[in-house]
């Protein structure tokens, strides 16, 4: 087996963490959010302003210690039932008043420090860990499990499939029945550990994590006398499992000024017989999970068994406030959602990054073209993107102004509508993602883009050639998303909008460089000699980049094959507007030529007439006009209408002309069919009316595209009456045009 295996075996066992009453105490060390307070079981029932239900009975214990005293009142049977039910409703009802701090604590940080693989086991009845772990799902579901050995006052359970979860939610997620209030256990000698099937289940699951664990951390639990079932099932299970775990570690949290003789022997017996490392803190800064938090086990491995004595980059801090965490793990959470999960994972801090930016920025500004790309080109320059996305079954669209084609390109070539040929690169100034003499794809995601894009001094009336091109079959391209920085916030409208809403990459330093490197992406400079210097070497340096991410258990690799980024024309980044650039590798490898549109632009410069079709076949372009003839016309629905708005079918009516000839249905199409077609032609054509006929953002064939318009027309008429006395004002008649299409020569 080698080391990388051995790395990726080892690195996939979880870190079990156990809390005691000590963690909680840890957690609120001032009180809750409302200044209650929390206790070790020293000092329990007056910490928690609870004496005077114990005035009723006299005590033959002189301890404090809520575990005597409660052992006491359930030894004492009938006599003390009342006491010590009063004193368990009392106790449950304190616990569930109990609200974390609005500030971050040490149950958040603990949380966070975990990952799913990872366990926390609790002992306490308190809700603050659930509390936790409920505020730090808004920052990733990437988070450990959680068992209740002795109940909790916010858990309840399933009786019909054995499902737990938060008791607020009220009914299972599972089956829907309606949830169990979890019961608590109480501090006696003697605890029943299995005829209760949550509590039975809780022990189940962490026996089995612990089979699995690679590290261990006790938090605040001393495994006090009167657990003495529990005592031995966690010593049964750590004996069970020692040979598994040789290079495991013990982390002990305790109180400040914790001596080693207090440990508890439980604890003491087992680091013993295991052999195993262990340490005891006074605070949960000093363990593993507070300085490599998400990372304890890789951490671990690295340290003993190659050799590493490096530390990590990212740590919790007792200082710390909701910003320093989310902006210390934002690197974190984003490589678990790519599939890498390292310990060093990032050399370079944010703050250094908004510093490379702020460099390129400035010397974009300073520096001769060839001298900016020679010095960042050639240097070690960092910068940091966020995941590809992978896109198929897209289509694009690129247009050229029929002006800027020139004498010597063949219309019947796709290359004439696709990127600048290399031949000709001295043609190609620098644009946005591109250097002066490289070639590049430029397009838009729909049609409505590309003429504002391509020219600025475009009328209505200007001729256009828009070609649209897909994906090959069963391909795929990993693009690299670009945003306007005022999209990058967390209330983005992502329905309408090509932007980020993800606090890990809105707020604190890193929203901060996300913003500038989006922002170095998306502007125009208004020096024309500056214009893109750092937009066009950022794309270049993109396009170098690789990388791979775990997908189902596989390693799959990619490289960044092209740049979606928005209009900086118009839409102010709405999804509609949007462009993209793909390097001509890309494009000869991936992409094809569906079809080629020719038409005018019209008045709102966002859409063009359908004048003429260009379908690629067989290595050419065919063109094709829709025509119209009035041979091609059929006419429906003739009926009269009289000066008050009246219509009369034909049928059953005597019908006469200024003349006062008699006139049939069949006179009256004849009339429309020989006399008033060709006008109604002409009037339709003048008014554009055809081209409304024409879909062609979904003309992918002849076929396609839509050969007939139906048309409701009005003849005015003079003299013309119905039934002898009522006056007609018009006739009225649907019309159906049929066009057809015509090869032409290009």
């Amino acid at each position: 087996m080698t080391e990388k295996e051995i790395f990726e075996i080892e690195n996939t066992r979880p870190h079990v963490v156990i809390l005691g009453a000590g963690a909680t105490v840890a957690t609120i060390p001032n009180g809750d959010k409302y200044g209650n307070p929390c206790s070790v079981m020293h000092g329990f029932i007056h910490n928690l302003g609870l004496d005077t239900i114990l005035a009723s009975v006299k005590l033959n214990t002189k301890s404090e210690n809520i575990e005597d005293i409660y052992s006491e009142l359930y030894e004492r049977g009938g006599e003390c039932k009342s006491v010590r039910e009063q004193l368990e409703d009392a106790i449950f009802t304190y616990f569930s008043r109990l609200e974390l701090p609005d500030e971050i604590t040490v149950y958040d940080e603990l949380i966070l420090a975990l990952t799913q693989k990872d366990m926390i086991a609790t002992f306490n009845w308190d809700p603050l860990l659930i509390q936790a772990y409920n505020r730090a799902r808004k920052l990733t579901t990437n988070l450990p499990k959680l068992a209740f050995l002795h109940g909790n006052v916010a858990t309840g359970y399933c009786e019909q499939c054995g499902h737990f979860g938060a008791l607020q939610r009220v009914k299972c997620d599972n089956c829907g029945t309606v949830y169990r209030r979890s019961p608590l256990l109480f501090p006696v000698k003697h605890k029943d550990y299995n005829s209760n099937p949550f509590i039975k289940q809780q022990w189940i699951i962490l026996n089995e994590f612990l089979s699995r664990a690679k590290m261990i951390t006790i938090f605040g639990y001393s495994a006090p006398k009167t657990d003495v079932e529990a005592a031995q099932m966690l010593k049964s299970a750590f004996e069970k499992y020692l040979p598994a775990q040789r290079f495991s570690h013990i982390d002990i949290i305790e109180r400040s000024n914790f001596e080693h003789e207090n440990l508890s022997n439980v604890w003491r017996e087992f680091i013993n017989d295991s052999n195993c490392n262990y340490h005891i803190h006074d605070s949960f800064y000093e363990s593993y999970l507070a300085n490599s938090p998400r990372r304890s086990v890789e951490c671990f491995y690295k340290r003993n068994m190659t050799g590493w004595w490096g530390d990590s980059t990212i740590k919790f801090k007792k200082e710390d406030s909701w910003n320093d965490i989310k902006e210390r793990i934002m690197f974190l959470l984003a490589e678990e959602k790519e599939g890498k999960k390292v310990l060093d994972v990032n050399s370079i801090s944010p703050k250094e990054l908004i510093d490379e930016l702020i460099q390129l920025d400035k010397d974009s500004q300073m520096l001769a073209e060839d001298v900016f790309y020679n010095k960042y080109e050639n240097a070690n320059f960092k910068c940091a993107f966020r995941n590809p996305v992978s896109i198929n079954n897209l289509a694009f669209y690129r247009s050229r102004m029929a002006a800027k084609i020139g004498k010597d390109e063949d219309l019947t070539l796709p290359s004439t509508f696709s990127y600048v040929p290399i031949e000709k690169s001295d043609v190609i100034s620098r644009g946005r993602m591109n250097k002066k003499g490289q070639s590049m794809f430029y397009a838009s995601l729909s049609p409505d883009t590309n003429y504002r894009e391509i020219c600025h001094d475009i009328k209505e009336g200007d001729e256009v050639y828009l070609s649209k091109w897909g994906m090959k079959l069963d391909s795929s391209m990993m693009v690299l998303p670009v945003y306007l920085p005022q999209n990058i916030k967390v209330n983005a409208d992502l329905s309408n909008y090509l932007g980020i809403n993800n606090t890990f990459f809105t707020e604190g330093l890193m929203g901060k460089y996300i913003k500038k490197i989006n922002e170095l992406f998306t502007r125009t400079e208004e020096d024309e000699n500056r214009r893109y210097l750092c937009s066009s070497f950022l794309a270049n340096y993109i396009f170098k980049q690789s990388g791979s991410v775990e997908y189902k258990n596989q390693e799959l690799k990619y490289k960044y094959e092209g740049i979606i980024y928005p209009s900086a024309r118009l839409g102010d980044g709405k999804i509609r507007f949007t462009n993209i650039v793909i390097p001509p590798s890309v494009v000869n490898d991936k992409m094809e030529l569906i079809y080629v549109v020719r038409g005018k632009l019209k008045e709102d410069l966002c859409s063009i007439t359908a004048d003429a079709f260009g379908f690629y076949k067989n290595g050419k372009i065919r063109w094709y006009e829709l025509k119209t003839f009035s041979e091609n016309v059929t006419i429906n629905s003739i009926f009269v209408v009289d000066d008050n708005g009246n219509s009369f079918d034909l049928n059953g009516h005597k019908c006469t002309d200024k003349d006062r000839n008699v006139v049939h249905e069949k006179d009256i199409a004849k009339i429309i069919k020989y006399k008033l077609c060709d006008k109604i032609l002409e009037h339709a054509t003048y008014n554009n009316m055809f081209e409304n006929s024409v879909s062609y953002s979904n003309a992918n064939s002849e076929d396609n595209l839509v050969k007939t318009i139906q048309l409701v027309c009005v003849w005015p008429v003079d003299g013309w009456h119905v039934d002898k006395g009522i006056l007609l004002k018009h006739i009225q008649f649907e019309i159906e045009i049929a066009e057809e299409l015509s090869e032409i020569k290009m």
